[in-house]
């Protein structure tokens, strides 16, 4: 099964190498972040299926808008793409994505490459805030709507908009689904976000809700690790070396990338005992759900996320009014009595 998932995400991602042009409109190529960037095929005015709902629903023709992707081979942002395209064809607005492949501190870079371009909307799905403060409060400056896709790790800031889901609804749906696993009785460790930020409040009333009405299940540890994988690492390692054992049975992180590290570091220690819960739906994460590990994660809809951040960036493009805050209804509990459905969606 999963050779068979691998493959089929493979094809997707040589269609979408197939599809991209040579000559895209990109920053030029002798600049070291524009030759590593890889343009979306050009989008041209088309018919489209009914719009979702958004502050606008017909973008300026002839803009260039700007994806910049963590990990473009990822299977949730080839879903977010291919939406994106879709969108930005229906609107008559040309899209170029751009992959930091996989290491997030290249995409201010990418960011800036892509203002220095003409690009008139930078979208940019981030892991954490850190290093974009400062191109995006450049954006800002040069009247270039910044949108923030999937995570908003910290405040708004300079940033114009944030298109996602509601953190609210995540954090229920996310300690639902331990009170679940757990059968209502079990000892967990909280690994937070950026902490004194909109969404980490959001996050704890979510989950002081449902541990108010679930008193069997303990939270008896909780740090923040900002969202960063490595400095969630280093935190389960110093759980694990309490002299006084803690008996966890859960550890929940507020993202899937913390909940991969997290996942590694039980695994070098021998601690596959203890279950690992995350958010976001990466691959390693759902594939370790496959293959029987402990735990979940929240899924939300990429698709849903492509083609509302297009509608949004158009419309700030246009003039138009836009929330803050665009939230995605729709998260979903992934274990592994579910994963299947959610592998190639």
């Amino acid at each position: 099964m999963r050779k068979l998932i691998i493959g089929v995400l493979a094809v997707v991602g040589s269609l979408l190498v197939a599809c991209t042009p040579t000559s895209a409109p990109t920053p030029s190529p002798s600049s070291p972040t524009a030759g590593s960037n890889s343009p979306s095929e050009s989008a041209s005015p088309t018919e489209s299926a009914s719009p979702s709902d958004s502050p606008s629903t017909q973008g300026p023709e002839g803009s260039r808008f700007a994806l910049m992707l963590v990990d473009a081979s990822a299977a949730g942002s080839v879903q977010l793409l291919n939406a994106a395209i879709e969108r930005a064809e229906a609107l008559g607005v040309e899209i170029a994505s751009f992959d930091a492949e996989g290491d997030e501190d290249r995409l201010p870079d990418l960011v800036a490459s892509a203002i220095e371009g003409g690009f008139d909307a930078v979208l940019v799905e981030p892991l954490h805030w850190n290093g974009l403060e400062g191109v995006a409060k450049k954006a800002k400056e040069d009247g270039v709507p910044f949108v923030l896709v999937g995570r908003q790790a910290d405040a708004l800031g300079d940033a114009s908009s944030y298109v996602g889901p509601d953190p609210a609804e995540l954090s229920r749906v996310q300690m639902n689904g331990v009170v679940s696993l757990l059968e209502g009785e079990g000892r967990i460790a909280v690994l937070t976000g950026v902490p004194r930020s909109p969404f980490s409040y959001a996050f704890e009333e979510g989950y002081d809700e449902v541990l108010w009405e679930n008193t069997g299940v303990e939270m008896v540890l909780e740090e923040t690790a900002g969202g960063s994988p490595d400095r969630a690492a280093d935190q389960v390692r110093e759980w694990l070396a309490l002299e006084e054992d803690p008996e966890l049975d859960l550890i929940v992180a507020q993202n899937d990338l913390m909940a991969d590290a997290t996942r590694e570091v039980l695994a070098e220690a021998g601690r596959e005992d203890i279950g690992v819960v995350g958010i976001g739906t990466t691959d390693a994460t759902l594939n370790a759900l496959l293959d029987g590990a402990a735990g979940g994660t929240v899924w939300t809809s990429h698709h849903e996320l492509g083609l509302r951040a297009v509608e949004v960036a158009a419309a700030l493009v246009m003039g138009d009014p836009v929330e803050a805050n665009s939230f995605v209804p729709g998260a979903e509990w992934v274990d592994a009595t579910n994963v299947n459905q959610f592998l190639l969606e």
